[in-house]
């Protein structure tokens, strides 16, 4: 049995009979997990070792790097790193392009729509948090978060709202549509089904809400595309996907939750148009109340009712 530095045992491992290469199968209280650990990082600083492990209650344990001042990073635990994919240098950089200034000058709500498995809680994964899960379990009902962006010099709080896509949610789903700013409409390229069922989708929107909304159309899981051509395997085009948006006046992109590709930059261009429909809908109200003071003040200075 090898220890991880024999110079560096704790006195109390040797007495209750535990070693540090067997701790994984032993029944230890938190408290103790913890205390123990942090003897381990003691031990590693003078070893030179960058990186310890945190022991949590079910004996599953994830390792943490340290932090730039030297302290452990201390975290809850996560699912395993194997399924998870950290965003590259690029998208990292194009996300702080976006970065808030401030506190939020408007609010956006945004259903995501779309079969079940399109992607569509990849998707706001990777845009709030910046990983992709690959082991993430299917959504049951409603869920959502929210993502602060600076969008045309306005700080923007966007709620993403995630649906159900199974048969059996649709009606509260669309109950959702009543009340948005925005759909994010996303389809699988490599199901053919989900294109199609699109148009059952756009008929929804427009059943309960009484003026259309922006609606993004996302061609999602396009990382797949090279993989299916090597393979012969058949998948939807990006012109496929333009066409089908022109049709019903939406916007198109096409998206990654994988890579990242796309994702941003829908979020931020349905945005935009959330903020361009508001300004349009507050110009339009002001309109309209100065029409009707002009004619309440038209009919009060005297004129006849029939001018009125």
């Amino acid at each position: 049995m090898r220890d991880l530095d024999s110079g560096l045992k704790d006195p109390d491992e040797t007495d209750s009979g535990l070693c540090r290469s067997t701790r994984d199968d032993a029944e230890l209280s938190l408290d103790r997990s913890l205390r123990d650990d942090l003897d381990d990082y003691d031990a590693q600083q003078n070893s030179g070792v960058d990186e310890i492990m945190l022991s949590s209650v079910d004996q599953c344990r994830e390792p943490h790097r340290l932090s730039p001042r030297g302290s452990p990073l201390l975290r809850r635990h996560v699912a395993p790193s194997s399924g998870r994919t950290s965003p590259s240098g690029a998208a990292t950089a194009q996300m702080a392009l976006y970065e808030p200034t401030g506190p939020p000058d408007r609010t956006y709500k945004v259903v995501f729509a779309g079969d079940a498995a399109v992607g569509k809680s990849t998707f706001i994964t990777r845009i709030c948090k910046g990983v992709f899960v690959t082991n993430i379990s299917s959504t049951l009902g409603v869920d959502f978060q929210v993502k602060t962006l600076c969008v045309d010099d306005k700080n923007v709080a966007i709620q993403l709202w995630d649906t159900a896509g199974q048969e059996r949610f649709r009606s509260i789903t669309k109950s959702y549509f009543r009340r948005a700013d925005g759909v994010m409409l996303l389809y699988d390229i490599t199901s053919e089904r989900s294109f199609l069922n699109v148009r059952q989708w756009v008929q929804s929107i427009d059943e309960v809400t009484d003026s259309r909304v922006p609606v993004m159309l996302c061609a999602n899981k396009c990382d797949m595309r090279p993989l299916l051509a090597q393979e012969g395997k058949p998948c939807l085009s990006r012109q496929q996907g333009e066409a089908l948006a022109r049709q019903f006046g939406a916007h198109f992109h096409e998206t990654s939750a994988k890579t990242g590709e796309g994702m941003l930059e829908a979020v931020v261009e349905l945005g935009r148009r959330m903020l361009t429909n508001e300004d349009v809908e507050v110009q339009t109200s002001a309109l309209k109340v100065a029409d009707d003071a002009k004619k309440n003040g038209s009919c009060s200075g005297g004129n006849s009712p029939a001018s009125c």
